[in-house]
C-alpha cells in the first residue's frame, strides 16, 4: 500500500536529518515517491520470490522487515541495533 503524504514527509524529514544531500528538496521528493511507486508495481515479485511456506505464513509486516533489514544490510548500516 503506497505511502501518504504524511508518511512521505517523514521520510524525506528523516533523510534530510541524516543525510542531507546536495540535490534539491524536488529531486529527493520525486525519488521517495517513484521508490513508493515502484515497490507497489513490484509486491508481487517481492512474494514470489519468498518459499511458499514464508508466503502464506508471514505478515505483510513480517515480509516488509526482511525487505528492509535486507536493504539496510545491503546498504552497509547495521541490523542489530533495528
Amino acid at each position: 500500500m503506497a505511502l501518504i503524504e504524511i508518511d512521505r514527509q517523514a521520510v524525506r524529514d528523516h533523510f534530510m536529518r541524516r543525510f542531507g544531500t546536495a540535490l534539491t528538496k524536488v529531486i529527493l521528493r520525486t525519488s521517495i515517491d517513484n521508490v513508493d511507486a515502484w515497490l507497489d508495481a513490484n509486491l508481487a515479485s517481492l512474494d514470489a520470490a519468498l518459499p511458499v511456506a514464508a508466503r502464506t505464513g508471514f505478515t505483510l509486516q513480517e515480509k516488509t522487515v526482511i525487505l528492509c533489514l535486507v536493504l539496510l544490510r545491503r546498504g552497509g548500516f547495521p541490523v542489530d541495533r533495528i
